[in-house]
């Protein structure tokens, strides 16, 4: 199945892998490199991701969160973005 702007991919990881380098790779290779944006949650950083997936559904570009499991608490809000 292909993503679309409201039909996010979601990586399910194990304990020591790093996709990051491979989805930076899979960016260049479709020119978005410059469209995939990278935020780690923890830290106040919610703002920041929602500013950038309502940037990234209306102008098509990539959004990467990672370290939601520090978040928990705030994954429910996605589902209202």
């Amino acid at each position: 199945m292909a993503s679309t702007n409201i039909s996010p991919i979601i990586f399910v990881l194990t304990p020591g892998s790093a996709p990051i380098q491979q989805l930076r790779v899979l960016a260049k290779q479709q020119g978005m490199q410059d469209r995939l944006k990278i935020v780690s949650l923890g830290q106040g950083q919610a703002p920041e991701a929602v500013r950038l997936m309502d940037q990234g559904q209306k102008n098509g570009d990539w959004v990467c969160l990672e370290n939601c499991h520090y978040y928990t608490s705030w994954m429910p809000e996605l589902e209202k973005l």
